[in-house]
């Protein structure tokens, strides 16, 4: 897998074996071998702090099933922006940022939007 960092390859399995409506999933012998992840401290270590944080439900069913949270999903999309679109449909709004900036140059003041400079020195 080439995803390096513990917690995100956490949270995306968690995303990726369950659907978008958050289901269980339980680390077997199987999910660790796709994962490339070992039960060891350091893992261990980091589930508990995902469930400190609020990103990740630990159940009580069984030992070693995780659900993954609201706020893991939005962590996760941080990474992964798409993810946010197959939970939540697009608003069909273009949002495009827009940048203001103001140089001096040779004793003349430019200010512009988006590359569109105006001249405000008269």
């Amino acid at each position: 897998m080439l995803v390096k960092e513990r917690r995100t390859k956490i949270l995306l399995a968690l995303f990726l074996f369950s659907d978008v409506n958050f289901h269980e999933v339980i680390f077997d012998e199987r999910v660790k071998k796709v994962l490339d992840l070992s039960f060891n401290q350091k893992t261990r270590g980091t589930l508990s702090a995902l469930i400190k944080d609020g990103l990740i439900e630990k159940t009580a069913d069984k030992e070693n099933q995780y659900r993954l949270t609201d706020n893991g999903f939005l962590k996760l999309c941080l990474h992964f922006p798409f993810f946010r679109f197959l939970k939540h449909s697009w608003d069909v709004k273009s949002r495009r940022r827009t940048a203001i900036f103001a140089t001096v140059c040779g004793g003349r003041c430019r200010v512009g939007v988006l590359g569109r400079g105006t001249d405000l020195s008269g």
